[in-house]
């Protein structure tokens, strides 16, 4: 999960998948991913360096995708 939405609020909450059976998918914001699909959806280490890709427990996780949801 990016920095963005493991610490932040109203961020957006986007998955790298749709497979129901990954309750706690890979994670970012909105930000990232515009960043991700200006750079044709790949990761390179200037996005990697923006996400600060943090690991979080599956508590943390649900908390901060409440937080960051944009329905």
């Amino acid at each position: 999960m990016c920095q963005h939405v493991a610490f932040g609020s109203g961020q957006g909450f986007v998955t790298g998948t749709d497979d129901p059976d990954d309750a706690w998918p890979d994670a970012w914001c909105d930000e990232c991913d515009n960043r991700l699909m200006a750079n044709g959806g790949e990761w390179n280490d200037e996005i990697e360096a923006l996400a600060q890709v943090t690991l979080l427990c599956a508590g943390c996780y649900e908390a901060a995708r409440e937080r960051n949801w944009k329905p």
